[in-house]
């Protein structure tokens, strides 16, 4: 199994790289793949080596920007 993370901005990097580990502790068997502007500002090799993930995805996918973001999973969550 896959687990994708987006990276947004680069000053929330110690973030994506606490989200890589939390999620690399708890699916020690998925891939990790990071996305998002972080990952696609450096380059693959240094996006691995400072948050630990197992695949650097660069860009943008046309496929995935057509859905919202589905705030209804997180408990709590009041995005409006």
């Amino acid at each position: 199994s896959e687990i994708w993370i987006t990276s947004l901005f680069t000053y929330w990097a110690k973030y994506v790289k606490d989200a890589v580990q939390y999620y690399k502790n708890i699916f020690p068997q998925s891939k990790i793949i990071l996305g998002g502007i972080y990952a696609s500002l450096f380059s693959k090799e240094e996006v691995k080596e400072y948050t630990g993930c197992d695949e650097v995805y660069q860009g943008v996918i046309s496929e995935a920007e057509k859905y919202p973001p589905a705030y209804d999973l997180i408990k709590n969550s009041n995005p409006r």
